[in-house]
């Protein structure tokens, strides 16, 4: 997964989540209120990650 600046669109890091090979599966990325931790999920997965939004360093998982 990609993750791009909101201001002009250029890459900001590669998310790493698993390929699904399967057509409808989706992913979403959001920024922590502050800015400083992205949170990343899968509609085929029943895992949540936790990434540092400046190295792009996976911190934490969670299964849901």
């Amino acid at each position: 997964m990609c993750q791009r600046l909101a201001v002009d669109g250029t890459l900001h890091a590669r998310l790493g989540a698993p390929r699904t090979h399967l057509d409808d599966n989706f992913t979403r990325a959001y920024y922590s209120a502050s800015g400083a931790r992205v949170l990343s999920g899968s509609s085929e997965e029943r895992v949540v990650r936790v990434h540092c939004a400046r190295t792009a360093r996976l911190l934490d998982e969670a299964e849901m």
